[in-house]
This record gives structure tokens, C-alpha cells and sequence, in this order.
């Protein structure tokens, strides 16, 4: 967390914005952490208004980001929505979380990690399918 929050070229946005982005990803790691996942900078390259971290688990890895939502908007509540992202690869599972009325990303902390650890376990499945069948060919 420390490179991304020293990172200028990371999270280009306005600075309470900036500090949101961090503060979601330090309590998503945080919680990651407690769980027994290993968290680590992301290995994927973002556009300057992302940043965001690699969180494994069960030897499968998942990129979180966070963006500003409505970068260009002039509608000061729009331009303040944030979004989260976790990397689709091959699932059509959500993938997504923004900023609500009713709910904020912080509330979806939890969900979004659900999401991760439902992930990880399809991936076990995979994985295991793959193996079961090559052993049989």
C-alpha cells in the first residue's frame, strides 16, 4: 500500500478522492490479510486514474482496482463516485461495484472479498476437473 499511496502516477484524482481510493484498497488488504490471503501490488499496468493490488487466494491471484468513476463530469456528486473492479478473466461473474445512494463502495468491502474467495474455489474446481481429466487420457 505504501508504494501505491507514494505512487504520483497512480490515482490521478482529486486528493479526497485520492485518499477514499486508498483508504477502500489499505481496508480491502487489511480484511484480505486477516483472512489468511496474501496481498500483494498489483502486477497488472493501470491507467494513471487507476491503482489497485493483487490479492491471493488458494494460489489464485485477483486484481483489484479502484477508479474515479465520472472523471470528466462537472456534477460535483457524480465526479466523486468511485469504482471498484475485480478482473474478469473467463467469468461472467460481477466483476463491478460503484458508488451509490443507497449503498457506498465501503459497504461492499465484504462482498467484493465474497466474490474473490467464490472465484478462488471455481478455480480449485477447474483446476481439479483439468487434472482428473488429463490423468484419464
Amino acid at each position: 500500500m505504501a508504494a501505491l499511496k507514494d505512487d504520483e502516477s497512480r490515482l490521478v484524482m482529486p486528493s479526497a478522492l485520492r485518499r477514499r481510493s486508498l483508504l477502500l484498497l489499505q481496508g480491502l488488504a487489511a480484511e484480505a490479510v486477516r483472512r489468511g490471503y496474501e496481498v500483494q501490488k498489483a502486477r497488472s499496468s493501470f491507467f494513471p486514474r487507476e491503482g489497485g493490488v493483487d490479492v491471493a487466494v488458494d494460489g489464485f491471484a485477483y486484481t483489484v482496482t479502484v477508479r474515479q468513476e465520472f472523471p470528466e463530469s462537472t456534477d460535483l456528486e457524480r465526479s466523486a463516485r468511485l469504482v471498484v473492479e475485480l478482473a474478469h478473466g473467463l467469468t461472467g461473474r460481477p466483476g463491478r461495484w460503484r458508488d451509490r445512494k443507497s449503498r457506498t463502495l465501503e459497504e461492499a468491502l465484504g462482498v467484493i472479498l465474497r466474490e474473490i474467495e467464490a472465484r478462488a474455489v471455481e478455480g480449485a474446481r477447474r483446476r481439479q476437473d483439468e487434472q482428473q481429466a488429463a490423468s484419464e487420457a
